[in-house]
C-alpha cells in the first residue's frame, strides 16, 4: 500500500502568496525525506470571497519547481481542469515533466468545480462533453502511434498510465476505463459512495489503479488531536455543508440534517479522521478495506491548521501511521 500526501492548495485569506508557497516547498521536501510516495495538488481559480479559497492556478508550474527541490517523491495533480486547458499545450508539459523528472510524475485530471468553471458558460453535459473531447485529443498527442505530426519532446511508450481520472459521471469513467487510465476517488464522499464510482469502473473494464483520498490529522492522544483541529474543522465544515456532496448524502439519508451534536459527529461527517496513531491506523485499515482502494492519499493541510502542527502531523503518521497500514494491507493480501 503506497501512500501520498495530497494538498488542494486551499489557504485562508490572511496567508499571502509568497508566504504560502514557501512553506509548500518547504512541505513537500519534508514530505521526500519522510518517504511519502507522492505529492498531488489541487488547481483552482480566482480570489474567492470565502473562509479559504485555493492559491494555485498552473499546477505544472509547481511541479518543475518541486522536481528540483526533492529527489524521490512523485508530484502530480489531484485534479488538472482539463477542461480549461489546450490538449496540445498540455500534452508538450507531460512529456516535457515526465522526461526532466525522469518519470516522477502523475496526472489526475477532472472537470472543474462550478466555481472554477462558471465563467465558462457551460452547462453540466457540455462540460462533460468538452472533457472527453480534450481528453482524446491528449492522449493522442501522447501517443507513439499518432498519425499527425509528433509533438516534441517525443513521448514514452505507456504515457497512459500517469493519467488519474477524478470525475463523477458515468460516460466519462466508463470511457477512463475502457482507454486504461487509473481511478481517483475523492475525499469528500463516504465509502459507500466512493463505491460506487470504483464499481462502475470495473464493472465498465478498468483495470487500472484506484486511488482513495481522506483528510487526516495525528496527534499524540485522541484528546490532544481533537482539540488542535477543533477550530479548523469547524471552518471547513462550514464550507464543506454547503457543497453538492455533502446535500447529496443529506438528501440519500447518509447525512442527518440536523447540526452536528459534537465535534467527534462534525469530523465523521466532513470524513476527517482524527486522533492518535493507533486511531488513525485503525479507521485508515478499515477504510482501506471497505473500498479496496490500491493507493492511498492523506490530505493533511486544512486552513486554519498552523504549518507546524501539519508538520508535526506529517512526521507521526509516516513514523506511526504508515508502518502499521502498510502491514495491515499486506496481511489482508496474503490472508486472500
Amino acid at each position: 500500500m503506497e501512500i501520498g500526501l495530497f494538498h488542494q492548495m486551499w489557504a485562508s485569506p490572511e496567508i499571502d502568496d509568497k508566504e504560502f508557497f514557501a512553506q509548500t516547498v518547504e512541505d513537500v521536501q519534508l514530505a521526500d525525506t519522510l518517504g511519502f510516495e507522492s505529492c498531488s495538488f489541487g488547481e483552482h481559480h480566482f480570489v474567492r470571497a470565502k473562509a479559504f479559497y485555493g492559491r494555485l492556478p498552473v499546477p505544472e508550474v509547481l511541479i518543475a519547481k518541486l522536481a528540483a527541490e526533492t529527489t524521490r517523491i512523485k508530484l502530480g495533480t489531484a485534479i488538472k481542469i482539463l477542461t480549461l486547458d489546450n490538449p496540445l499545450r498540455f500534452a508538450e508539459a507531460v512529456s516535457l515533466l515526465d522526461l526532466l523528472t525522469e518519470g516522477r510524475v502523475m496526472f489526475g485530471l477532472g472537470h472543474g468545480s462550478p466555481a472554477d468553471m462558471e465563467h465558462m458558460g457551460l452547462t453540466q453535459a457540455e462540460k462533460h462533453q468538452q472533457f472527453r473531447n480534450i481528453l482524446l485529443e491528449l492522449l493522442d498527442y501522447l501517443s507513439l502511434n499518432r498519425q499527425g505530426p509528433q509533438i516534441t519532446p517525443q513521448p514514452r511508450q505507456g504515457m497512459h498510465q500517469l493519467f488519474w481520472l477524478g470525475v463523477r459521471d458515468r460516460n466519462t469513467i466508463v470511457l477512463g476505463a475502457q482507454l486504461g487510465l487509473n481511478l481517483l476517488i475523492g475525499q469528500g464522499e463516504d465509502a459507500t459512495a466512493q463505491n460506487t464510482y470504483t464499481d462502475l469502473y470495473r464493472e465498465a473494464g478498468g483495470k487500472g489503479f484506484v486511488r482513495g483520498f481522506r483528510l487526516v490529522y495525528v496527534g499524540e492522544t485522541d484528546a490532544e488531536a481533537r482539540k488542535t483541529v477543533d477550530e479548523a474543522a469547524r471552518m471547513f465544515f462550514s464550507v464543506r455543508e454547503k457543497l453538492p456532496q455533502y446535500l447529496n448524502a443529506q438528501r440519500q439519508g447518509r447525512i442527518p440534517y440536523e447540526p452536528p451534536k459534537d465535534l467527534p459527529d462534525l469530523l465523521g461527517r466532513i470524513e476527517y479522521i482524527v486522533g492518535s496513531p493507533t486511531t488513525v491506523a485503525e479507521q485508515l485499515e478499515r477504510y482501506i478495506s471497505q473500498t479496496k482502494i490500491d493507493y492511498l492519499g492523506v490530505k493533511m493541510h486544512v486552513p486554519g491548521l498552523l504549518n507546524e502542527d501539519v508538520r508535526r502531523s506529517m512526521r507521526l503518521f509516516a513514523q506511526e501511521v504508515a508502518p502499521k497500514v502498510q502491514l495491515a494491507k499486506k496481511l489482508e493480501v496474503i490472508s486472500v
